[in-house]
Order: C-alpha cells, then sequence, then structure tokens
C-alpha cells in the first residue's frame, strides 16, 4: 500500500479523487475489493487528520 503519511497535500487529494472514482465504477459493476475499500478508508483517515491539524492551528 501507498505510504498515505508520506503523500503530499496535492497527491493525497489525487490519490484520494482516483480511488473514489474508480470505487464508484466497481460498485456500479459489483467489484469493490476490500484491498480498495480499505485504502479508500486510509486516504479518509490522512486527510481527515489534516484537515483537523490546520483547523487547530487556525
Amino acid at each position: 500500500m501507498t505510504d498515505i503519511a508520506a503523500m503530499s497535500d496535492e497527491a493525497l487529494l489525487e490519490e484520494y479523487e482516483s480511488v473514489v472514482w474508480f470505487r464508484a465504477v466497481e460498485s456500479h459493476n459489483g467489484q469493490v475489493s476490500p484491498k480498495e475499500i480499505a485504502l479508500k478508508r486510509a486516504l479518509e483517515e490522512e486527510l481527515l487528520t489534516r484537515l483537523a491539524e490546520r483547523h487547530a492551528s487556525d
């Protein structure tokens, strides 16, 4: 799995967008794997962590 914590903010958002789009297409086809679900959740957790850190520093 990708080292999510090491990604830049831009790369993290691009990867999340890609995963969400892919998951939507595969979900429509009934073909979402547990690995893809885990990656989406990990990306979401990192995004939320970074947003919370930014909010706390404002």
